[in-house]
């Protein structure tokens, strides 16, 4: 019996190396990869300025004048902002007069 037990534990060790190798890679590799960042977006706006030397978008204008108005001279560019949400207009119902 002892036998038995011997060839079974020498069948499954080569798997058990397989797999401790496996997850040794996988740890390693995974240490060697640098976390995502997100991207800063500050503000609501409808329109957003791009700035080339700072990282985020400034999001806080409203109007494309006023985009350009921050964003001139300074090699900047306005874009407008896919994350803008424009406010919801309010529709209002007539109340219908009860019939006498």
């Amino acid at each position: 019996m002892s036998a038995a037990v011997s060839c079974s534990f020498r069948h499954r060790l080569p798997l058990a190396r397989h797999v401790f190798a496996l997850a040794a890679v996988l740890a390693a590799s995974m240490s060697a990869i640098d976390p995502a960042q997100a991207q800063a977006w500050a503000g609501r706006g409808s329109w957003c300025v791009d700035p080339i030397n700072a990282v985020g978008f400034d999001c806080s204008f409203y109007s494309y004048q006023q985009c350009m108005a921050t964003a001139w001279g300074l090699t900047n560019s306005c874009s407008r902002n896919p994350l803008y949400v424009p406010p919801r207009t309010q529709v209002r119902h007539k109340r219908q007069r009860p019939r006498r």
